[in-house]
């Protein structure tokens, strides 16, 4: 039977969208002629967080841990060294955090729930039990490497409540609550001082040794100025935490991607003429800050330090294709530096010296080139793999797919 093109062009566009809106899919859709009439643009979006979750785990994507579970589980997610502009202040942004990627589990991220709700009724037991005046399972907890920062934190955030109710209108029955939550917290904190390189659940500077310190108010401030925020994380972010991270756009995007070309062959529809070409909306409002920083032409905007400051909000934005050439692009500028110095000295020799020193440099500037072109190689080598750790690009292929128009001679 033959079909008019005009009216298989409505079949397959009625059969996307029953594939997109279908159990599969669940995307919600919605569609927008074009200015001249020629073209309908069929709009595509994946709101749904229960079902951004449920993609997720069906097609086993990896999903960063989150900062919560770290601190959840008393360990300290891996900090990336401090780069030479983040040293010198040319880079204002603290070094990223390199947390594990997991295969995204429904089942695993209600198991952490139901973990971290039982651990969260423990500690509010015990905190019950203190105001009872009985405080052994309070230092229990805080015996506990991957409960006791659950405890330290639920005790921090009672005393400074019960410090606001002091100031206003003290009575003898908060006083004598108050003085055990504060004899508690320092029996915690001096088995964790005592044995601290063991111990101790996170790595927390300081800027003095709280040991040291013989006035006991003046110590127990400095231990409460050691566990409130931000050096440590509030009994709140605990009670919200969860074992992944959010979703961000681009995750939700890749979700999208994965499914939609898992039910539609995209290539076939494009090389039949039923599909011109698919692409994700831009963001006005990302774009301007783009354009008012990182892609701006203002002299002191071209001027600015090559560093890795753009590397994350370009992949969170661009994808990790496009932010592996800029972190390469951005890299390989600061690395020319030091050569372009040395050619700017090496070009004044004809100037400053004879012909033997002028032999001498040459020898020297090649040997020098060649060292930094080998430094060159290995530090990308290094960086990429540091941007595939925190991006959770290790194990993937650094080989891309031939654009559909090559056309090799």
């Amino acid at each position: 039977e033959e079909v008019m093109v005009s009216e298989l062009h409505d079949i397959v566009f009625n059969k996307c969208i029953e594939v997109l809106t279908g159990q599969d899919c669940g995307f919600d859709v919605g569609w927008q002629v074009s200015v001249d009439d020629d073209d309908v643009f069929l709009k595509i979006r994946l709101a749904d967080c229960d079902n951004i979750k449920h993609l997720a785990s069906k097609i086993e994507m990896e999903v960063p841990i989150s900062t919560a579970a770290y601190d959840f589980q008393g360990l300290s997610c891996m900090q990336i060294d401090p780069t030479w502009g983040q040293l010198w202040g040319l880079n204002k942004e603290l070094p990223p955090r390199a947390a594990k990627h997991l295969i995204y589990s429904t089942l695993r991220a209600q198991a952490f729930r139901e973990n971290r709700d039982a651990v969260l009724e423990e500690v509010d037991t015990a905190m019950r039990l203190i105001a009872c005046g009985d405080g052994a399972p309070a230092r229990e907890l805080g015996r506990q490497s991957h409960k006791r920062l659950i405890m330290l934190a639920a005790l921090v955030a009672k005393i400074e409540k019960l410090h606001e109710h002091h100031g206003a209108s003290s009575t003898t029955a908060l006083q004598a609550q108050k003085d055990q939550l504060e004899l508690v917290f320092n029996q915690i904190n001096e088995e964790i001082e005592t044995d601290i390189h063991e111990s101790c659940p996170r790595r927390i500077e300081h800027n003095r040794d709280i040991q040291s310190i013989t006035d006991p108010q003046e110590k127990l401030n400095a231990r409460l100025e050691r566990w409130s925020k931000p050096h440590a994380p509030g009994i709140d972010k605990f009670r919200e935490a969860e074992l992944y991270a959010d979703f961000t756009d681009l995750a939700v995007m890749k979700i999208m991607y994965h499914v939609m070309t898992g039910v539609i062959n995209l290539e076939k529809m494009k090389e039949f003429e039923l599909l011109d070409g698919f692409f994700a909306i831009h963001k006005e409002d990302q774009l301007e800050k783009f354009k008012a920083s990182w892609a701006s032409v203002m002299p002191w905007n071209i001027l600015q330090w090559p560093g890795t400051q753009w590397d994350y909000p370009v992949r969170e934005y661009f994808g990790e294709q496009v932010a592996f050439f800029f972190s390469w692009l951005s890299m390989l500028t600061r690395q020319l530096i030091i050569p372009a110095i040395i050619a700017i000295v090496f070009r004044l020799r004809l100037l400053l010296f004879n012909d033997w020193v002028i032999r001498a440099f040459e020898f020297f500037y090649a040997i020098i080139m060649v060292v930094w072109c080998a430094l060159f190689v290995s530090s990308w080598k290094n960086q990429t793999q540091t941007n595939a750790m925190l991006w959770g690009m290790l194990g993937h292929s650094s080989f891309a797919r031939d654009l559909p128009d090559y056309r090799p001679e």
